[in-house]
């Protein structure tokens, strides 16, 4: 009886670990494509230090949760999220038009396929 209560303790704690990892990376992946696609709507009305501002709020934020994704997921696909937003910041501080839409956009993707990649479904289960 014991053996079996330990077992469905341990099955709840890796459910409830589970559940907890694709909540924070909703939340930061969704967060993060939210403060991209002001700064894009920014950068299009030219307000390039009003887009700057947010883009370092967002390399805030994003240094804030990455110390909690970096537990869950392989850092390959953090450090090239990271270094897209580096890409963004910089291209706003040099004011590129063309520079931050690209970096914008690939930065966005690479959130966006963390996302997929992280989903609970049978594709990512086997």
């Amino acid at each position: 009886m014991k053996k079996t209560h330990i077992a469905i303790l341990f099955f709840l704690i890796t459910i409830m670990v589970c559940v907890t990892n694709f909540y924070l990376i909703k939340n930061a992946t969704q967060t993060a494509e939210n403060y991209l696609e002001e700064i894009i709507n920014l950068k299009d009305q030219s307000e390039f230090s009003k887009a700057t501002q947010k883009c370092i709020e967002l390399n805030k934020i994003w240094d804030k949760k990455i110390k909690i994704l970096s537990i869950f997921i392989h850092h390959e696909s953090l450090d090239r999220i990271t270094q897209s937003l580096k890409v963004v910041n910089a291209s706003l501080e040099n004011e590129s038009s063309l520079e931050t839409s690209k970096s914008s956009i690939s930065a966005i993707t690479y959130l966006k396929a963390l996302r997929e990649s992280e989903k609970i479904s049978l594709e990512n289960i086997f």
